[in-house]
């Protein structure tokens, strides 16, 4: 059984989180894929609530890690190796580009391919929403404790900057648009835009785009997978067929049509796991 449901945010929210999901997957029926899943490198950042299984990270040389019950991921270049228990059920926060900076007030190139308990970031909340969301009834109820939460956050936000703005544009123009644009949009010179990209993003703001449009194109694949790489390429802004292949080796780790690639592309079909 799978199912991921996502709930409408509430408008006091819209301007720092993108999105509320619920996902639930049942390992131990019928037709399911291995509970062994690689995440890839995305623009969102985002908080997790597991409240089945715990999720277990692949570390070289270490083989699976448990990793805590709550977490908070921070910028992400490089593809991430998960094994998600026989039963995953998350509620799943996922920020708008600066959200996370401002949720947490720490710069995010201090968190750059790194997951934390969100214990550490949080304190004693995160062990209260854990609570909460435990003893809820229903799905809905836990979409209603994590926005409520969300919401009593508010008055703490680091406060919204054209820059937030900006690169929202940048990302949904699938990041293609020329660096000079987004920083005159930012009310920033260049070398300032760096900087706040850097604080606010985690990344440099070239390197933050080409995840973008590499999210874009791995997602469009996935949810039409008779499109061809050039038909792909060409519709998320690569110069050619062989520009895509280069960055889906850097941040995905294979070329598309290795085994792995074919591997990553089949559990995205299945709409298992949010960006």
């Amino acid at each position: 059984m799978l199912y991921s449901t996502r709930y409408t945010i509430q408008p006091a929210l819209r301007e720092y989180v993108k999105s509320v999901n619920i996902i639930h997957i049942d390992f131990t029926g019928p037709d399911v894929p291995s509970p062994i899943y690689t995440h890839m490198p995305g623009h969102t950042r985002f908080l997790c609530f597991y409240l089945r299984d715990p999720v277990r990270v692949q570390q070289e040389g270490a083989g699976f890690v448990t990793r805590p019950t709550s977490i908070m991921a921070g910028p992400q270049t490089r593809p991430v190796t998960l094994e998600l228990g026989k039963t995953h059920h998350v509620v799943y926060v996922g920020f708008k580009p600066g959200g996370m900076y401002r949720f947490l007030g720490v710069p995010l190139d201090q968190l750059v391919n790194q997951d934390f308990d969100a214990r550490m970031m949080l304190g004693s909340e995160a062990d209260e929403v854990m609570c909460r969301l435990h003893e809820a009834k229903s799905n809905g109820e836990q979409n209603s404790i994590i926005q409520t939460y969300l919401l009593q956050k508010l008055p703490q936000l680091k406060p919204v900057l054209p820059f937030d703005a900006a690169i929202q544009e940048l990302v949904n123009a699938g990041g293609n648009l020329p660096m000079e644009y987004v920083a005159a949009q930012s009310c920033l010179s260049i070398r300032q835009f760096e900087r706040q990209s850097n604080t606010r993003l985690g990344l440099p703001p070239k390197l933050y785009a080409r995840i973008v449009r590499f999210f874009a194109a791995f997602k469009l694949k996935a949810r039409f997978p008779d499109l061809t790489w050039t038909d792909i390429s060409n519709r998320c802004g690569y110069f050619d067929q062989m520009h895509l292949i280069r960055d889906f080796k850097v941040f995905a780790g294979s070329t598309p049509g290795m085994r792995r690639g074919e591997k990553l592309l089949a559990f995205a079909r299945r709409g298992a796991v949010s960006n």
